[in-house]
């Protein structure tokens, strides 16, 4: 149920930390913010703090889906039922099972207004700096021959700290959509990547406590592109596998051109740098922010749109479902 883009009404359903962020984003922004989760026994409004009533009738400019992932569709078709909204926003990846996509994919079939009004919130496809990359003209994904996509970080301590671990696609519902992302960003078919691919591991340290690394080569066209993807207590790096705990890395390469996302080690938060030859550009890239002037100007990008995420959830499965499994 679609209402005016005007109220100044916002849903966040799921309070972790990303809930948390765009809660705080949103606030800033002059919203009145409401929030539902487990841990609360009643809807709060976070502007006083106050326990408020379930409001069927309140209209809503936008309902933040931050519930694990696996709860997504669950808490989809309850907002769709429920509630009055101009956009439905979910947290990537979409889902990780596959009778979940296919359940999506049949209530879009029967409600399909409602491909313009649901997004899948993937931040990449705001970024500033890849805009920047893009416009050069010396950038040509045509006549790359080596991009390497590295987006690592060790979530051990994380995941310890109680942070929600996808036993769906284990690794691979991580970092993965960011990196699917980007790639898509870029150009590059979806389709040939997957189908350019000769190497796809899933190096497995401790299940238990979801020590991963993932390596993926895939060839398109005359480029090779590298995907890493380092969750843990050990990386992978030039296909070996080194000891000590994964670096935080966001940095994407390809031949002389390097993007360094935010978090960048030596620049201040939101600042990612773009590195061409003896040129370097140093962009602003808050990209949560962006997301949101980009949602408030109806003009969220055509990628995370609930048509496309759905073809790049196809894609996320299929990585995970046929991975090589190594063991350490």
């Amino acid at each position: 149920m679609a209402s005016n883009h005007n109220c100044k009404n916002i849903l966040i359903i799921g309070f972790g930390k990303i809930g948390k962020i765009k809660a705080n984003k949103w606030l800033s922004r002059g919203y009145n913010v409401y929030v539902k989760d487990l841990k609360f026994s009643n809807m709060k409004l976070l502007n006083n703090n106050s326990d408020v009533l379930d409001d069927l009738s309140r209209h809503y400019f936008t309902i933040e889906i931050c519930t694990p992932t696996n709860n997504h569709l669950r808490a989809l078709k309850t907002v769709i039922k429920k509630y009055l909204y101009s956009y439905i926003s979910i947290e990537k990846p979409l889902c990780n099972r596959l009778e979940d996509l296919e359940e999506i994919v049949a209530l879009l079939k029967k409600q399909p207004h409602l491909c313009k009004n649901i997004f899948v919130s993937e931040q990449y496809f705001y970024s500033k700096i890849l805009k920047k990359l893009l416009q050069l003209e010396s950038f040509s994904f045509d006549q790359a021959r080596k991009i390497t996509i590295n987006f690592s970080k060790d979530r051990l301590k994380d995941n310890e700290n109680g942070r929600f671990l996808d036993n769906g696609l284990l690794g691979y519902g991580i970092e993965i959509p960011h990196i699917i992302a980007v790639i898509s960003y870029l150009g590059i078919s979806l389709e040939k990547f997957k189908k350019g691919i000769f190497v796809n591991n899933l190096y497995i340290k401790d299940p238990d406590r979801h020590d991963y690394s993932i390596e993926i080569l895939s060839s398109v066209n005359q480029s090779v592109i590298g995907v890493i993807s380092n969750l843990g207590s050990f990386a992978v790096r030039d296909g070996k596998i080194e000891r000590g705990d994964a670096r935080t890395v966001r940095r994407v390469t390809i031949d002389d051109k390097t993007i360094i996302f935010d978090p960048h080690p030596q620049l201040e938060r939101y600042k990612s740098e773009l590195v061409t030859g003896t040129n370097t550009f140093q962009i602003h890239d808050d990209m949560m922010d962006t997301y949101i002037s980009l949602l408030e100007g109806n003009s969220i990008p055509e990628g995370c749109y609930i048509n496309n995420a759905i073809e790049m959830t196809k894609l996320l499965m299929a990585l995970y479902s046929e991975c090589n499994k190594i063991y350490l």
